[in-house]
């Protein structure tokens, strides 16, 4: 077992030195079990990068083939990762438990730790064994992969939620893996209208044969994953829940409308957009006749009908005539023979009449602590008259506006 793993280690050495002197080694830890992986990443700003993952073949190491793609897709952006079998080289990637699409999703979240990965943009190529994996785990988890390429080896676990490119490339007298099942598989591909391409090597045996990866990866970029509808109004409606999370419903109400475009979901959507509306409504109810709060409504609703709601709230108040003050009499004079008069007035002066009308000014010119004593006097004192009724609605309304 330490003679193995000493070999192992050594093939892993070689093929770091072998591949380029910046290729950096690299392990996790996934379910108990120590995974190594070659990593190399393109030069210059540091951007959300792509991902190639590279699976090797029988007898082989994660710098089987690294070599040969970094060359050709870091000039997109895209970096390359090639991970060793659970099994190791001896007849790897058949533990399912081990090497399933929790290990790949295992991977990208250990290398988006450390780098800018662009998830939209994670693709997968293999070489026999590894070609296998690659459409094994790839076709059937097309949301996770937005490509694949499989040299001289291929395989069917159904198909998966969305059109990805596929390419194959496989030599017609492969004893090894027969290019009989590649064609099917392509058949297969072809009838459910999604863009693939086979190459085939006349005469090529099992071989790696590298004269068609730059027209294997043009083909990939060519062909971005075509999303069904159903994932994309998913996506929005999930995009959607976050920006009401943050508040900011004008984004929310957008993504819900892209979401109701896709005609999918339409029920959910629909559900959404009306919830977001009725809520906003509510606000501006709530709000009555504070100016400040149906422009804040405004503001946070914007793009939606509710802003359009709050805006008509708000030139309404606009609209409505500042009451006028109210004319007093002039105190009359004392006559001769008559009692003084100066305590009549000191009581029309504290009568709930003029008390509510001195509050009303204060509350004019946002003076709200005199405000609120007046208007408590009045409750205190008047309990049962109107003015007491007209001093509790003012005072809610202060509160409202002033906190």
């Amino acid at each position: 077992m330490r003679a193995i793993r000493f070999i192992t280690s050594i093939a892993l050495i070689l093929a770091f030195f072998a591949c380029a002197t910046d290729v950096n080694a690299g392990s996790f830890t996934f379910k108990g079990r120590q995974r190594n992986y070659l990593i190399k990443t393109p030069k210059g700003p540091r951007k959300p990068m792509g991902m190639m993952i590279c699976l090797h073949c029988n007898g082989g190491n994660p710098g089987t083939i690294i070599g040969r793609w970094t060359g050709i897709v870091m000039k997109d952006n895209v970096m390359c990762v090639a991970p060793s079998a659970s099994a190791g080289s001896v007849n790897p990637w058949r533990d399912n438990e081990h090497d399933g699409i929790e290990f790949f999703r295992a991977l990208v979240d250990h290398v988006g730790k450390q780098y800018k990965i662009d998830r939209k943009r994670i693709y997968m190529c293999g070489y026999s064994a590894g070609s296998c994996h690659t459409m094994r785990i790839g076709i059937p988890n097309s949301d996770f992969f937005a490509g694949l390429i499989g040299y001289s080896g291929s395989s069917m676990q159904g198909l998966g939620p969305r059109k990805i490119p596929v390419v194959s490339i496989h030599g017609t007298n492969d004893r090894t893996i027969k290019i009989d099942g590649t064609i099917r598989l392509h058949e297969t591909l072809e009838n459910a209208g999604w863009p693939h391409k086979l190459f085939k090597i006349q005469g090529g045996g099992h071989e790696y044969n590298a004269s068609h990866d730059k027209e294997a990866w043009e083909f990939l970029k060519k062909n971005p994953p075509k999303d069904p509808p159903e994932v994309i109004a998913k996506r929005a409606l999930e995009e959607g829940e976050e920006e009401l999370k943050k508040k900011r419903y004008g984004k929310a109400y957008k993504a819900f409308q892209e979401a109701l475009k896709t005609g999918a979901l339409t029920d959910e959507a629909n559900a959404a957009i009306t919830e977001l509306i009725e809520n906003g409504e509510k606000e501006i109810e709530k709000a009555a006749d504070n100016k400040k709060a149906l422009k804040k409504i405004h503001s946070r609703y914007k793009g939606t009908p509710v802003a359009d709601k709050a805006k008509a709230a708000i030139e309404k108040l606009a609209e409505k005539p500042k009451p006028s003050p109210k004319k007093t009499k002039p105190a009359k004079k004392d006559q001769p023979g008559k009692a003084a008069s100066g305590k009549k007035a000191d009581d029309d002066m504290f009568s709930p009449a003029m008390l509510l009308k001195r509050a009303e000014e204060y509350y004019r010119n946002e003076a709200y602590e005199p405000a609120r004593n007046v208007l408590g006097r009045i409750i205190r004192e008047y309990p049962d008259s109107k003015e007491a009724r007209r001093a509790k609605y003012l005072l809610k309304k202060i509160e409202e506006e002033d906190g």
